[in-house]
């Protein structure tokens, strides 16, 4: 169900699940930081998106707009705006030839399908909770539990058994280190807060949005990227394709 291939000569990974394009690099912002260096990258983001919107927040952004600066960011750890900006910028360099990156969505969870942890009331995933791509969204989930076969920490006859972590995997590079992932999705009732997907045990949680050790962004695109030819390769093609019919043309004649 994943299938790896290469699109604008970057590594990417189709889940047909959730049918999206993962970059194969889990800490792909990390990496780019490592390559390019931190200054350059970091600017860049800044210079696409300064200022984030999301709800209003009375920590962070008491309007909504939330203004982007280095302390959102700390080599591959980011706070959730630094998050929302990265994807912006892999939009603004069409990575992979797509400007449609994201990121991976959250599915919100009734309170009456929760179940608690020991001793909180913090709920965790079980089977019912992690989707299969009838419906967008959820994708962090459908990869853990669907695709790369992981299990969420759970509290069976009294017993509390941890999850398994994210498997590692030949298909990605850096998901197994990195425990935390930001999702798009907010919480509607606390603009201080956004879910992530905790990949140690398999558990979806929410958390502040602020501060730049909190999360990891690993990026999806809908479906297939489908390269679109560079204008010169186009020109070269659509002259290609008259030359053809041309000569097609006096054969006929």
């Amino acid at each position: 169900t994943l299938t790896s291939y290469t699109s604008d000569g970057k590594d990417l990974v189709y889940s047909s699940i959730s049918n999206v394009t993962w970059t194969k690099d889990a800490n792909l912002l990390g990496s780019m930081i490592a390559t390019h260096g931190y200054d350059y990258v970091v600017n860049a983001i800044i210079n696409v998106t300064p200022t984030v919107t999301s709800l209003p927040s009375s920590s962070y952004a008491p309007t909504g707009n939330y203004t982007l600066s280095q302390d959102d960011f700390i080599d591959g750890y980011v706070s959730w705006y630094g998050a929302v900006a990265f994807v912006n910028y892999l939009n603004s360099i069409q990575y992979g030839g797509s400007s449609r990156w994201q990121l991976p969505a959250a599915m919100v969870l009734e309170s009456s399908n929760c179940v608690p942890d020991i001793g909180s009331s913090v709920c965790g995933y079980d089977a019912i909770f992690q989707g299969n791509g009838a419906a967008a969204g959820n994708e962090l989930a459908e990869l853990y539990f669907h695709e790369l076969s992981g299990q969420s920490r759970q509290f069976i006859n009294g017993m509390l058994y941890p999850g398994t972590g994210m498997p590692q995997t030949n298909t990605f590079d850096n998901e197994e280190y990195n425990p935390a992932f930001a999702t798009s999705t907010e919480v509607a009732t606390n603009g201080n807060l956004n879910y992530y997907f905790d990949t140690r045990n398999g558990m979806q949680l929410s958390y502040l949005k602020g501060g730049a050790d909190l999360y990891y962004a690993w990026a999806i695109t809908p479906g297939f990227i489908t390269a679109v030819p560079e204008p010169g390769s186009l020109g070269m093609l659509m002259a290609g394709l008259g030359m053809i019919r041309l000569i097609q043309r006096r054969k006929g004649r």
